[in-house]
C-alpha cells in the first residue's frame, strides 16, 4: 500500500483529487486555467446531450474553472 501511494503521488495528478478539471482537461487551480473552483454553466444541454450514450465512461459535462 505504501508503494501503491508513493507511486500516486509521484506520478498521479494530486490535485485532480481535489479540485475540479475544466473542458479543456487541465486541472482547476493549475497552470491555465483562472480559479480553483468549478461551475458546470451548461448542465441542462449536456444531460440532454448525454442521453442516447449507454456507456456512463463517455458521458461529458464541461466545466468552466472560476
Amino acid at each position: 500500500m505504501i508503494v501503491i501511494g508513493a507511486l500516486g503521488i509521484q506520478y498521479g495528478r494530486i490535485n485532480s483529487l481535489i479540485y475540479g478539471t475544466d473542458y479543456a482537461g487541465f486541472v482547476c487551480g493549475s497552470s491555465g486555467t483562472n480559479g480553483y473552483y468549478i461551475t458546470y454553466p451548461r448542465i441542462n444541454e449536456d444531460f440532454i446531450a448525454n442521453l442516447g450514450i449507454s456507456d456512463p465512461t463517455k458521458f461529458k459535462f464541461y466545466g468552466i474553472c472560476m
